[in-house]
């Protein structure tokens, strides 16, 4: 699964660097930054359990759907994961 996400990440976000993607029970989150150790990094976040209204920036949404097509939420209540990239003083 981690070379998909890496994978799928690429493809949807070419211009930034994933650092991590963090599963769990309710939403997913992708960090990442502009391949830049200066900058703070990025915490784009997807739920599966929102309204069309409740999304905000559409175009990063679909592509965060993306990334975790095929990928629930229920199978991370109470067992939340982080798949490490880059490790921060690595960056």
């Amino acid at each position: 699964m981690k070379q998909e996400f890496a994978k799928r990440f690429k493809k949807e976000f070419p211009k930034l660097r994933l650092l991590a993607v963090q599963l769990n029970g309710f939403s997913h989150r992708v960090v990442c930054d502009d391949k830049k150790a200066s900058t703070k990094p990025l915490f784009l976040e997807y739920s599966g359990y929102l309204s069309k209204s409740e999304v905000g920036d559409v175009e990063t949404y679909a592509k965060l759907k993306r990334i975790f097509e095929g990928v629930g939420h229920t199978s991370y209540q109470g067992n939340a994961q982080e798949i490490v990239y880059v490790l921060p003083h690595e960056r």
